[in-house]
């Protein structure tokens, strides 16, 4: 797995990312590409071929690349854990139920309007897994046998999202992201849901839920604040508190009465985020390069760089 240097867009956004960063950790840190071990202040060495900078893992003991550098395979797949909240009323003891694969956990905001006796009525912790394609697939699964029998717009979907590279995080704290993470969220639904299930949904993207269900501050993207908790609001679309979990809260999605269409508005938001994590990066799939530019004080292009991967770094060997 090789890693390729880069160029973060233009000086201003590096430094952005750089300031984000340090608010994220306090202090300098990296994080391992071999063990994911976040590594602070460590020590920096020279690798004994080329110019390459690395520094030695506290965890594993093995020399890895800087923050300067980005691996191609991160760049395919930046997600590192994924888990779900689900919240509703199960007539019946959900088939998991016992096992470690989900958590019973009270929610005060969940409402029973049309179930008698139900078995519970609250919320089931999926818990977290590797963001791999096997874990994947158990994930549906466990999703689709203990989704809630009743769901309600006192309901939310939400789920937590984890990334191998803390650039990743930094770049989904930008407004460009949110805006275009909505717009693609809208236009799913249009196509997906019905008239009335898509003017509901449409209501909560822009933030006129009523506000018993606990993400009624949705229009406010406050991503700073959030992450060096100089506000503590977190009833939000996207709520950035690194420091409690290390993860992405996505809170905006309501728990729709499907498990498949859930499963698809969740796939419909990961996939804006690696597309945008990519764009970011000017990653070329199908050419098997990374384009950088760099923006002068007008934002137009003043320099454009492509760097091709070496036979090494073919996402065919990966």
């Amino acid at each position: 797995m090789t890693p390729v240097k880069i160029n973060l867009l233009n000086r201003s956004t590096r430094r952005n990312i750089g300031k984000r960063m340090s608010k994220i950790n306090r202090i300098l840190t990296s994080t391992c590409s071999n063990c994911l071990h976040i590594n602070k202040s460590p020590t920096y060495v020279t690798a004994n071929y080329g110019n390459t900078k690395k520094f030695k893992c506290s965890e594993c003991n093995k020399l890895v690349v800087p923050l300067d550098t980005i691996s191609i395979a991160y760049l395919l797949n930046p997600f590192y854990k994924i888990g779900f909240e689900l919240e509703g009323v199960w007539k019946s003891r959900p088939k998991d139920e016992g096992t470690s694969h989900i958590i019973c956990r009270d929610d005060g905001s969940v409402r029973n309007y049309n179930t008698s006796s139900p078995f519970w009525t609250g919320e089931y912790v999926v818990v977290c897994k590797r963001f791999t394609e096997s874990n994947l697939e158990h994930l549906e699964s466990i999703i689709r046998n203990n989704y809630p029998t009743e769901t309600n717009e006192s309901c939310g979907g939400h789920f937590h999202i984890s990334f191998k590279d803390l650039r990743f995080y930094a770049l989904l704290m930008e407004m460009e992201f949110f805006q275009l993470m909505k717009e693609n969220l809208l236009k799913w639904g249009q196509r997906r849901l019905n008239k009335e299930a898509y003017h509901k949904f449409e209501n909560r993207l822009a933030g006129k839920s009523a506000p018993h269900n606990y993400c009624y501050s949705q229009d406010m993207f406050i991503p700073d604040s959030q992450v060096d908790r100089t506000n503590g609001e977190r009833y939000t679309h996207l709520n950035f508190d690194y420091q409690k979990h290390q993860t992405l809260e996505v809170r905006l999605l309501p728990q729709f009465q499907s498990p498949l269409v859930y499963l698809e508005a969740v796939d419909n938001i990961l996939t804006t985020m690696r597309t945008y994590i990519q764009a970011k990066f000017e990653y070329n799939h199908n050419e098997n390069r990374i384009k950088t530019k760099k923006f002068d004080m007008s934002g137009q292009i003043s320099t454009e760089r492509i760097i091709q991967l070496s036979r090494g770094s073919s996402i065919d060997s990966l």
